[in-house]
């Protein structure tokens, strides 16, 4: 009774955790076949001896569980040489895993790779010595892991399924040398980013890791990577964008070596705005949105896909312009960006533009006469030289307004636009001198740059282009190659444009006065009836305002156009241009502006009850 319970408890603590301290346990000759092997446990340390030269003594292991099973071997330094194999019985065979050979020389306390194992399986291990027959003492381990490789995983439909997480893996060759393999399969939960980074050991070996797609049939290869044995531990590997419920396959390989480990990191990222192979033509094209970013790969070291080449397709929700801007990391070799037009039944090219990666990191282009409903292709390939480039592309598609031709044309004719306003800018002068006049601003949204415009006033001049600058003022001492002259009257406008080239606001005419002689300009404007430049009114009211003009004596002021009136949003209240009255439409808040021929002003506050 007390020896059975003794067996009881050795036995369970045995079986009753992964890792246990070691349980001595005797070779049982005759295991020189796999029909006869020993079984062993986890824990188990059996003491053996090859009792001659052809002898050889098998033991086998039941995976209870998925997990990571270790062999160490103790034998004595300078003996004999040890080979050392691992089956695994599958299919009705014995199929090795892995091969060993252990030198007399090597250490006495041997530990042999891991072998990843599967539950339910039954693993087989061989031990043979070399010339002598030796004593020896093998030490089984096991580790319940579900995040381990399972041999065998050495071709697409025997990979390892991984989820988000940390595996570990070993390379194990059989005896005649033929190389193994790992694959790993990633069945993606959602559209996004599948992101792995590969930790090796530093000098252990160099290692090839490539992605596979299983697409229209066939595992189509995406992307390789060459990691050299002195790469850094930790390699981030280019991500890929991957598709839902779409399957991807990771290959490991790594050259000339066996028994070395790694461990892959697997991470997911979900997102709609991931490239998604393959979209290497016009007809499988990723559909990309408006004013929104995407990013892609493109090339790769890989020989067999250099000429990666990927398609984005965006339909044109409005008439106007595309801006399209393609951000890269810093690198070598160059890439193309192509655009088309699917138009009469044709991809009619638009552009193409070669980016050098060496170069500046971020690209725009723009495109006009964009139609809406048409679809828009762009084309991004990378030449011979290109590695794994990431990359982004972001496509903003605007109806533009008009152009600074337009503008100026309908000024020139006097004709009224709803571009041109006075409250936008506020453009008025900024110190005159005889030669020389000085015009200020204020900033528009979304302006990239303002254009002045001007020229002598008279009867049939027209504007004349001066400058273009991105500040709010500027000096102006030639007009058309021709220096101003002292008391003369000039005309001036000022244009913000945005960055499509369309005009977003464009300046009331200035009329302005150079010194040095009679004439002279209006000095400032003062509201007579208004206090504190605020004014409150009911709705149905009226109001006429009321102001006086400071003039600088002795001169005369060229009556080219009187004070004038503007409301900041008429469907508040208007006011009409010339008179000053002011109509007070509904509830709200507006400004009324004041304003002289050559831009001094006044801004009332107008709120409505």
């Amino acid at each position: 009774m007390k020896k059975m319970f003794l067996t009881m408890i050795i036995l369970l603590c045995i079986f009753s955790c992964g890792r246990v301290y070691a349980y001595d346990v005797y070779e049982h000759e005759n295991n020189d076949s796999y029909e006869k092997a020993q079984p062993v446990y986890s824990g188990y340390e059996v003491i053996g001896k090859i009792n001659e030269r052809d002898d050889s003594d098998y033991y086998k292991f039941k995976a209870e569980d998925n997990g990571k099973l270790t062999v160490t071997l103790k034998h004595t330094y300078g003996d004999t040489d040890w080979r050392i194999y691992v089956y695994m019985y599958v299919n009705g065979k014995y199929e090795e895993v892995q091969y060993k050979k252990v030198c007399s020389t090597d250490s006495e306390v041997y530990t042999l790779p891991f072998v990843g194992v599967v539950k339910g399986y039954t693993y087989y291990i061989n031990v043979e010595s070399g010339y002598f027959a030796e004593k020896y003492n093998l030490l089984f381990d096991f580790q319940k892991n579900e995040y381990i490789e399972r041999e065998f995983n050495d071709y697409y439909d025997e990979a390892t399924d991984v989820n988000v997480g940390t595996y570990e893996g070993i390379i194990n060759w059989s005896a005649n040398l033929s190389s193994d393999c790992d694959y790993y399969r990633f069945i993606a939960p959602n559209n996004g980013k599948l992101k792995i980074k590969f930790l090796h050991n530093y000098a252990d070996c160099d290692w090839t890791i490539t992605y596979f797609m299983y697409y229209d049939g066939k595992y189509e290869e995406i992307q390789e990577k060459r990691i050299e044995s002195v790469d850094s531990e930790i390699i981030e590997l280019p991500y890929i964008g991957v598709v839902k419920n779409s399957k991807y396959y990771i290959k490991i390989q790594n050259h000339y070596s066996s028994g070395y480990s790694y461990k892959l990191v697997v991470d997911f990222e979900p997102s709609e705005y991931i490239e998604k192979e393959f979209n290497d033509s016009f007809v499988t094209a990723n559909p990309i949105e408006n004013n929104q970013k995407y990013y892609g790969i493109i090339g790769k070291e890989a020989y067999s896909y250099l000429n990666d080449v990927d398609y984005y397709i965006y339909n044109a929700v409005v008439d106007g312009a595309i801006k399209m801007e393609f951000e890269h990391d810093y690198s070598s070799g160059e890439i193309v960006l192509d655009v088309f037009v699917y138009d009469d039944y044709t991809y009619k090219p638009i552009d193409s533009y070669e980016v050098e990666l060496d170069s500046r990191t971020k690209v725009e282009r723009y495109y006009y006469d964009i139609k809406k409903g048409k679809n828009y292709y762009f084309k991004i390939k990378g030449d011979y030289y290109c590695g794994s480039e990431k990359y982004s592309i972001k496509i903003f598609n605007k109806n533009v307004g008009k152009y600074a031709d337009q503008v100026i044309t309908a000024m020139d004719k006097e004709k009224s636009l709803e571009e041109i306003k006075f409250g936008k800018l506020k453009f008025n002068t900024d110190g005159v001198k005889n030669n020389e006049i000085g015009l200020k601003w204020k900033k528009v949204s979304g302006a990239k740059w303002y254009v002045i415009y001007g020229n002598e006033c008279g009867k049939g001049k027209k504007f004349k282009y001066i400058k273009s600058v991105n500040k709010l003022k500027c000096k102006i001492k030639k007009i058309n190659g021709t220096k101003l002259k002292k008391a003369k009257n000039y005309k001036f406008t000022c244009l913000a444009i945005d960055e499509f080239g369309s005009v977003l606001s464009a300046a009331k005419t200035i009329h302005v006065s150079t010194s040095g002689g009679k004439l002279g300009n209006i000095k400032e404007v003062n509201l007579t009836n208004i206090n504190n430049k605020k004014l409150n009114m009911k709705t149905g009211g009226t109001y006429t305002v009321k102001y006086k003009l400071n003039k600088p004596k002795k001169k005369i002021i060229a009556d080219h156009r009187g004070v004038r009136f503007e409301s900041s949003n008429s469907k508040i209240a208007k006011v009409d241009a010339k008179k000053g009255k002011i109509t007070a439409v509904k509830k709200g808040s507006c400004k009324i502006f004041v304003y002289t021929q050559n831009g001094c002003y006044r801004v009332i506050s107008l709120k409505i009850e």
